[in-house]
C-alpha cells in the first residue's frame, strides 16, 4: 500500500498519448511559425496582389497545410502512440513511484530507479498529467488520475516548483 508521498501507476494508452501531445505541444509555436512562412513564400511565389487565382491559390495551400497538421494530430498521433504502447509491454505494467526530499524513486516488477531531483531538466503538466524531464526528450509519466485526491496533486505539483523550476516547461536554472 502506497504511504502519502507514494503512488501506484498503471498507464494507459490516454496516459501515453496524452503526454505526448503534452511533449508536442511545447514545440507548436516552431510548427506554426514554419505555417506562416510557407503561407507567406506561397503568397510571394504566386504573385498574390495579380489577381483572384493568386489569392484562391495560397488560400488552398493554406487550407491543405492546416488539414495536414490537424490528420496528423488527431489521426497520425493517436494510432501511432496507440501502436507503440502495445509493442512496450513495460509500459503496461503498474509501478510504484515515490518521492522525498532528495529523490525520486520508481519501483515495477522488473525494475527500480532512484534518481535525486537534480537529475531532472524540467516539468510539464496539463489536466491529466504530469511529464517530468530527464531531457529535452526523454520524460515520466505521472498520471493526475494515481493521486488520491486533488489537494495531492497539488502538493506534488508545489513539490516540483521546488525541486525542479518554480514554472512548468522552464528548464532548471
Amino acid at each position: 500500500m502506497p504511504d502519502a508521498n507514494s503512488i501506484l501507476i498503471q498507464l494507459t494508452s490516454d496516459d501515453y498519448l496524452s503526454a505526448n501531445r503534452l511533449h508536442a505541444r511545447a514545440r507548436l509555436w516552431w510548427i506554426f511559425s514554419v505555417y506562416a512562412a510557407a503561407v507567406l513564400m506561397g503568397a510571394a511565389v504566386v504573385g498574390v496582389g495579380k489577381d483572384l487565382f493568386g489569392w484562391l491559390s495560397v488560400a488552398g495551400l493554406a487550407i491543405f497545410m492546416a488539414l495536414v497538421f490537424l490528420f496528423s494530430w488527431y489521426v497520425v498521433t493517436p494510432r501511432q502512440t496507440r501502436r507503440i504502447f502495445a509493442e512496450q509491454k513495460n509500459m503496461q505494467r503498474p509501478y510504484t513511484l515515490s518521492w522525498d526530499d532528495n529523490y525520486l524513486s520508481v519501483e515495477g516488477e522488473n525494475f527500480s530507479d532512484r534518481e535525486s531531483w537534480s537529475d531532472f531538466a524540467r516539468w510539464r503538466e496539463n489536466d491529466q498529467l504530469f511529464a517530468i524531464y530527464h531531457s529535452d526528450v526523454l520524460f515520466r509519466i505521472v498520471p493526475k488520475r494515481a493521486f488520491p485526491e486533488q489537494s495531492a496533486v497539488v502538493n506534488f505539483r508545489e513539490l516540483l516548483r521546488a525541486k525542479i523550476a518554480p514554472v512548468a516547461g522552464q528548464k532548471r536554472t
